[in-house]
């Protein structure tokens, strides 16, 4: 397939999205802000062939519209101002998948095999340079402190151990469709393997309870759809690793056994269940106030800071958000953006089904699962990615003759 000067630029900067686990904070803006320009122009190339998908544009954006909208009447302007900025992929992404050549889509989705290998490589690289680079200072005792390193002194590259977490989980998820391929070669199987190991390794030391329960459920809905034995085999194994793990190891343990106590709170304890519990009590107490529009994107902060503070003091020192986004944009934009943000779910479900790409429906059910325990399209480390797999996804999906099932390739 032979591409135009602008498609090819726009191929291989969509390419490096892939590589975002192994890039710096201002590269990875540096590519979209890129892509951004790169499919405007697009649009006036006589050469380049575009056919906007306004469904995707219009869907797509409107939680942000709706984020735009609250700035009209929340107290705290200044703060709505940088939640505004922070969460500016909810436009720019899907505006740039929307604006994406069809020759592009195809080549892209030529090379998906070879985009989601890069991804697992590049997870398994920045997850064992970020070890190796505290290995010297910590010794034994990064096991304890890797969650916290990593969060605080890694420069450009600082991320939350959640967000790690979440990218393996999206690595291995990537490693489960990939197993099931015919086409994927024998060293290229071996190769992911040491990938995954790698990954697990490190996801087990992080031991968070969110995106590994996500990954489990969205691995069997993966499994299943496809209906593929390796993908079950695999699937199985990642089960009987982290049982193994929960049950023998302490800290594991202790994480996962919380779960089992969600109606004892006990206040004398600050476990990440019993401050989940709290800060839901205060969520409840907002919500029948937010309304059809809620208190504005500025203000959630300041709301639940009022309430920690007739509750307990240490969640106003560490000023917890709600710990789910469902409830966040519930107390930032009221019902109507929690419908707006429905929307493009279904749009996307309907759209991946129809095509049968269960690996969206996987990656977004994954997303799905870890918004009822974390605000990730709050952060730049988890809202850049969910909207680039999932506009992405949809982009080289939608197309019926560009797609093939798993099953069909295997027969």
């Amino acid at each position: 397939m032979r591409l135009t000067r602008i498609e090819n630029v726009f191929f291989y900067l969509v390419s490096a999205g892939f590589l975002m686990p192994i890039l710096p904070n201002f590269l990875r803006n540096f590519i979209i802000a890129a892509l951004l320009l790169i499919s405007i122009y697009g649009l006036f190339d006589k050469n380049t062939k575009v056919v906007p998908d306004y469904k995707l544009m219009i869907l797509g954006s409107l939680l942000y519209i709706t984020y735009l909208v609250s700035l009209f009447y929340t107290e705290n302007l200044s703060i709505g101002l940088r939640k505004i900025e922070t969460g500016a992929s909810l436009i720019l992404i899907p505006l740039i998948f929307s604006f994406i050549p069809e020759n592009v889509s195809c080549k892209l989705k030529d090379n998906l095999d070879l985009l989601f290998r890069c991804f697992i490589f590049s997870t398994a690289f920045s997850f064992l340079v970020f070890w190796l680079y505290f290995w010297e200072q910590y010794q034994m005792t990064l096991f304890i402190h890797f969650p916290t390193v990593i969060d605080e002194h890694l420069g450009p590259y600082t991320i939350h151990a959640i967000y790690l977490s979440m990218h393996g989980a999206i690595s291995l998820l990537f490693s489960l469709y990939l197993f099931s391929r015919k086409k994927t070669k024998l060293y290229q199987l071996i190769l992911i393997i040491i990938a995954d190991i790698v990954i697990l390794l490190i996801l087990l030391i992080l031991v968070k309870k969110g995106p590994i329960l996500s990954l489990i459920i969205s691995g069997a809905y993966l499994a299943f759809s496809y209906r593929n034995k390796t993908i079950m085999i695999a699937l199985g194994a990642l089960c009987v690793i982290f049982i193994s793990v929960i049950s023998f190891n302490t800290k594991a343990n202790e994480k996962f056994s919380e779960l089992l106590r969600l109606g004892e709170k006990d206040s004398t304890e600050l476990t990440s269940t019993n401050i989940r519990l709290t800060i839901y009590s205060c969520v409840n107490k907002a919500i029948p106030e937010a309304g059809l529009f809620g208190y504005g994107i500025g203000d959630t902060k300041s709301i639940l800071l009022d309430c920690y503070s007739n509750e307990n003091e240490e969640l106003v020192r560490r000023e917890y958000n709600s710990h789910n986004q469902y409830l966040s944009i519930l107390l930032r934009t009221g019902y109507m953006g929690l419908f707006s943000f429905a929307l493009f779910i279904i749009f996307i479900i309907v759209s991946a089904y129809r095509h049968k790409a269960f690996i969206t429906i996987s990656i977004l059910l994954f997303y799905l699962l870890v918004m009822f325990s974390e605000n990730i399209l709050e952060r730049e480390n988890g809202v850049v990615y969910f909207c680039f797999f999932i506009s992405f996804l949809y982009s080289v999906f939608k197309t019926t003759d560009l797609v093939k099932p798993i099953n069909e390739e295997q027969e």
